[in-house]
């Protein structure tokens, strides 16, 4: 399960639970949704999941940017976020109330992990600082796509092309499974940099951060 369904779900499983009391037992929460993994999932699998969800921001970064050569830091969702991200992904997909609430400092570790080591809140302000300058309003959104229209065919084609390939890739592959997913990143970042026109000294000139 991705972590990104992982923290989506946060309020929907909140919303789902429900508390059933049947005679004398003591309360107990029931979610209205089933388990999506009732055997839970192993490190061996979470590491890989990881993996992909590093890569993808990495990637997504370096076609933003138009630099290939961009790296996170080593730090960004290290094999020490392994253990605490599977007890998350337990709590949300029992969708359990008391089980997530008891998880909130492994999602924070996660989330802080996420901003500062992966990058995530550079990244963040600089996309909020080239949208306060209106590059992210419709007609202009309307006319890079229509601009550019070729190019993104080329983005989905590739996009398809790695996913489909990623889904054949073994859960002990992880520098395969790191391409892919950064190939796949690379193509999102190309996509959204022709849509808002973005550049990043433009953005870094705005010192939102």
């Amino acid at each position: 399960m991705k972590l990104a369904n992982l923290l989506a779900l946060l309020i929907s499983s909140i919303l789902y639970a429900t508390v059933k009391t049947e005679h004398s037992e003591k309360p107990q929460v029931q979610a209205l949704m089933a388990d999506w993994s009732p055997n839970g999932i192993n490190s061996t699998e979470m590491t890989f999941y990881l993996a992909q969800i590093r890569s993808f921001i990495q990637g997504f970064q370096q076609g933003l940017y138009n630099n290939n050569s961009f790296k996170l830091s080593s730090a960004c969702l290290q094999s020490s976020f392994v253990n605490p991200a599977i007890q998350v992904e337990d709590a949300f997909s029992a969708g359990n109330t008391f089980k997530i609430l008891a998880v909130m400092s492994p999602m924070i570790q996660i989330a802080y992990n996420l901003q500062k080591s992966c990058n995530l809140n550079e990244l963040i302000w600089m996309l909020l600082s080239v949208c306060e300058k209106g590059s992210c309003n419709s007609s202009t959104v309307v006319s890079n796509a229509t601009k550019n229209l070729f190019s993104f065919t080329g983005s989905f084609n590739n996009i398809a092309e790695s996913f489909t390939d990623s889904k054949k890739t073994s859960f002990t592959n992880l520098a395969l499974i790191s391409q892919q997913y950064n190939d796949i990143g690379v193509e999102f970042g190309k996509m959204l940099k022709l849509l808002t026109s973005f550049n990043r000294d433009k953005a870094v000139a705005r010192k939102f951060y």
